[in-house]
């Protein structure tokens, strides 16, 4: 009967705004294996209190906060590894709609996992926060399921061998890009995903690789990290879901171009929301729009290529000379790509 009054104390709470005993971090909710499961979202600096919006499934992130996803209802962080919530997403997929708000250039609204909590002391921000860059001073394995702004998402990989430092962890990491000058993701309707709407980042960890898409309506891009071993043993052990929303001036590593070193553009708040995790690979998206007929100058047969992946041009690179590029990507006559092989036919100036 205690446990459930706590569980309705902290309802009220969080769906009200009504404080009712000691602080605590508020409740927060995730699906995992289509089953609500009761959280709470911990600051790293212990101070900033997270805004839960949409019923308890949403976190409204305001401009230099960052919060992870504890078991336990504390006020702040913990050495203690079964206080967190450890999310293990080998073989599974993991989901989030994403509101950005106007974040542009030079901000980077963060979605990602770490091995929380480090085995030493607390770093800077007094807490057990790691990541594979030592940000607060402590070193651990990093997967950057979302970095991303209006004009860029990078997912990228950073592993870390034990013992966990500077030197046994990879600091810039690998993974895939979308935007920066490319028309799968952007600002305005031109883009396969338009990101001045939310759109859902989904992630699938197929082991050795990472499958990573979006999707918007009926539109989508996808693309595909190859092999993630680097990171297996932390994502089978589990690791931390972590939130964080930031901006410098110097981000061109993630949004340049077509961002330059002017000062950020970042709104006060971006929002996350949806967050779910389920078996297996992410539903097949709802069909893009179509790249149109295939030009008759185009050897083979059609029936050998899928065009579903390029969705209007996106992630076609340079000419390769094969019949599958000639008719997923040169209908679409987009700036920078060849075509040379048979621009006789679509009369490309190139």
């Amino acid at each position: 009967l205690a446990q459930d009054f706590g569980s309705f104390v902290r309802h009220l709470s969080m769906r009200f705004g009504i404080a009712i005993g000691a602080a605590a971090a508020p409740q927060f909710i995730i699906h995992e294996g289509g089953a609500p499961v009761d959280l709470f979202l911990s600051p790293t600096d212990g101070g900033n209190v997270p805004e839960v919006v949409s019923g308890g499934s949403g976190l409204r992130m305001h401009f230099n906060q960052r919060f992870y996803l504890m078991k336990t209802e504390k006020q702040h962080s913990s050495p203690d590894r079964g206080d967190f919530h450890q999310l293990e997403l080998l073989g599974k997929t993991i989901n989030v709609t994403i509101d950005l708000n106007g974040a542009s250039c030079g901000c980077n609204v963060a979605f990602y996992l770490v091995s929380m909590p480090n085995a030493g002391a607390p770093g800077s921000g007094n807490d057990w926060y790691c990541d594979a860059n030592g940000v607060g001073g402590n070193w651990c394995p990093e997967v950057d399921l979302v970095e991303v702004n209006q004009n860029s998402w990078h997912a990228t990989m950073h592993g870390c061998s034990k013992p966990y430092s500077s030197g046994s962890c990879d600091h810039g990491g690998y993974g895939v890009r979308f935007g920066q000058g490319h028309n799968d993701f952007g600002i305005g309707s031109d883009f396969a995903i338009d990101t001045t709407k939310p759109f859902v980042a989904s992630l699938s960890f197929t082991d050795p690789g990472v499958a990573v898409s979006a999707h918007q309506g009926g539109r989508s891009t996808a693309q595909h990290i190859q092999d993630a071993s680097n990171v297996r043993d932390a994502l089978n052990e589990g690791m931390v879901l972590t939130m964080s929303y930031w901006g410098s001036s110097s981000m061109g590593w993630l949004d340049s171009p077509p961002c330059s070193s002017d000062p950020a553009q970042c709104p006060a708040s971006v929002t996350l929301s949806d967050i779910s995790v389920s078996s297996g690979s992410s539903p097949s998206p709802s069909p893009g729009p179509s790249p149109g007929p295939s030009p008759s100058g185009c050897p083979g047969s059609s029936s050998a290529c899928d065009c579903a992946w390029t969705q209007s041009g996106a992630n076609c690179g340079a000419d390769d000379g094969s019949e599958c590029f000639c008719r997923c990507c040169c209908p679409f006559k987009e700036p920078g790509y060849s075509c040379k092989w048979h621009a006789e036919f679509l009369d490309i100036v190139v």
